[in-house]
């Protein structure tokens, strides 16, 4: 739609038609133009592109807003999850907050496993969608919010690693009133971020290992088979490093009513507990969706063998 700013009469034009005329055209414009939203400059290079935003045009003391970290990366390269796998780094966010302001932990997507070289990592590609939660105190009494984040990553491909840096700022009013939440684009990377989130672990999970450290051994995660459609498979990614062999693929089984996931180990000996998410992913690799994991590592049984 084109607006304009000034609209020349007509020669012949009654006054009250120009009286209702140009408010009602004014109000179209207003109306054909998108809802605000609070969004950073871009930070970018040839491997990734980087911006934060929020779909809130401004905060209440007392209030809460998600924020979203928006990485767009190009084709063969990625960055990194909690637990990176065999070598990497996660992306590391810092933030400077004025008293009275709280961030949350970011949370990152379910990886995909990605094995180069021998080397197995828990990658995250293509738009990488981190979320958190600013929380206002009831007492904050500045007219301004300023948020300041400092960031730093490693960002790879098949041939090379290359740190990254940057920093990120919003300026974001306080007011009286509940700010806009209603910008389509915003809301629309929140949501996509939320849908990502792991769900809670599923009844019927089982986790069984030898405690040695024989590299030979591996550890099983049984699960009940529904949790898989046709043409999906399952792996394990453990938030603790070291006793998974990350180079290699975990293979599935499953019957009418279990499946089964051969986790390969390390020499390191296996955690007390399994914690981590089980990842439900697609024919490609790419995560479908993902569950929590958190129970203990029973002894291996005969079944288990």
């Amino acid at each position: 739609m084109l607006c304009l700013s000034r609209i020349p009469p007509p020669v012949h034009a009654p006054s009250r038609v120009l009286g209702w005329l140009i408010p009602a055209i004014a109000l179209t414009c207003l109306l054909a133009l998108p809802l605000a939203a609070l969004e950073s400059d871009a930070a970018s290079d040839e491997q990734l592109k980087l911006r934060l935003g929020t779909p809130h045009s401004q905060v209440q003391a007392g209030q809460e807003i998600p924020l979203i970290l928006r990485f767009r990366l190009q084709d063969s390269w990625h960055l990194y999850w909690h637990n990176p796998g065999d070598s990497g780094m996660p992306p590391q966010v810092r933030a400077d907050l004025p008293d009275g302001v709280s961030l949350s932990d970011w949370e990152l997507p379910p990886p995909q496993h990605l094995i180069h070289a021998g080397l197995g990592t828990f990658a995250l590609k293509g738009e990488v969608l981190l979320l958190a939660t600013l929380r206002v105190s009831e007492d904050y009494a500045e007219s301004v919010l300023p948020l300041r984040l400092r960031l730093d990553w490693l960002v790879c491909d098949d041939q090379i690693c290359l740190p990254g840096e940057a920093e990120l700022a919003l300026s974001i009013p306080v007011s009286n009133g509940r700010g806009d939440d209603s910008n389509a684009e915003w809301q629309e990377l929140v949501k996509r971020a939320a849908l990502q989130r792991p769900q809670d672990m599923p009844n019927g999970l089982q986790a069984q290992g030898t405690p040695g450290t024989d590299q030979n051994h591996l550890a099983f995660l049984s699960f009940p088979a529904e949790l898989l459609a046709e043409g999906e498979s399952a792996w394990v990614v453990p938030s603790q490093r070291g006793w998974l062999a990350a180079g290699q693929r975990q293979q599935v089984t499953r019957d009418n009513e279990q499946a089964r996931i051969d986790i390969p180990r390390s020499r390191r000996p296996l955690p007390e507990q399994l914690q981590g998410l089980l990842i439900i992913s697609a024919a490609d690799g790419s995560p479908l969706r993902a569950y929590h994991l958190d129970l203990p590592f029973s002894p291996k049984t005969d079944a288990g063998e």
